[in-house]
């Protein structure tokens, strides 16, 4: 077994429960520290996907500011 590979089974367990069930920044925060990635990099991951979001955003999303709402915003979410 990997290092760290028994952890990461009850992270991906809380993720998949906030996924179903939210709330939306807790489930986004758990996401962002799984992925291991800066805002900024997702940032730039989603733009070279067509999407633009700023870190700010982001950054309100995982804080429960605010939630996606623009048609341009939802498409930086996943399906379900």
């Amino acid at each position: 077994m990997r290092a760290g590979t028994r952890e990461q089974v009850p992270q991906r367990r809380e993720l998949d429960g906030l996924l179903d069930s939210g709330p939306f920044a807790e489930a986004l925060r758990v996401a962002i520290r799984e992925s291991g990635l800066s805002l900024g990099r997702i940032r730039d991951r989603l733009g070279g996907r067509g999407v633009v979001l700023s870190a700010a955003t982001l950054s309100y999303w995982q804080s429960g500011r605010s939630l996606p709402a623009r048609r341009g915003s939802l498409v930086a979410l996943p399906r379900a």
